[in-house]
């Protein structure tokens, strides 16, 4: 009876483990494109690419890719009357303001997606008005 107790119960643990087998192997359904590198450790990495980026003044050197997760920072010259809008495959970031503290960077920070990313960089100028000589008033 033992020996019949036993063997049901190696096969019951047998058969679960077959089962739970296809929970530990990785889900492929999103596999890399061709265009991905991979880092030193296996990790998938993604592009970053900025489409006009020779028009403006990005400090801080951005590596050509990241992986999903990383925290990628755009850091810009800040100007006087002007201000940045900064999209990341076509979604609008807000700016990092604990980077920019002193006013001479503006920045930008995202999580990078599991996923190649287009940044597109937009300047926006200010008019700011000049008080009447006369009254002192706009």
């Amino acid at each position: 009876m033992k020996k019949i107790l036993f063997s049901m119960l190696v096969v019951i643990v047998c058969v679960s483990l077959l089962l739970g087998c296809d929970n530990i192997l990785p889900d492929h359904s999103d596999s890399p494109s061709t265009n991905e590198t991979s880092g030193l450790g296996g990790e998938r990495k993604y592009k970053v690419e900025i489409l006009n980026a020779d028009s403006f003044d990005i400090i801080n050197e951005l590596k050509e890719s990241y992986a999903a997760g990383e925290k990628v920072t755009i850091q810009l010259a800040t100007i006087t009357e002007h201000y940045y809008l900064l999209y990341v495959n076509g979604v609008e970031q807000e700016r990092d303001d604990l980077i920019a503290g002193d006013w001479t960077i503006t920045a930008y920070s995202f999580i990078m997606p599991n996923e190649d990313v287009i940044i597109k960089i937009e300047d926006r100028w200010v008019d700011i008005p000049y008080p009447d000589n006369e009254t002192g008033l706009n």
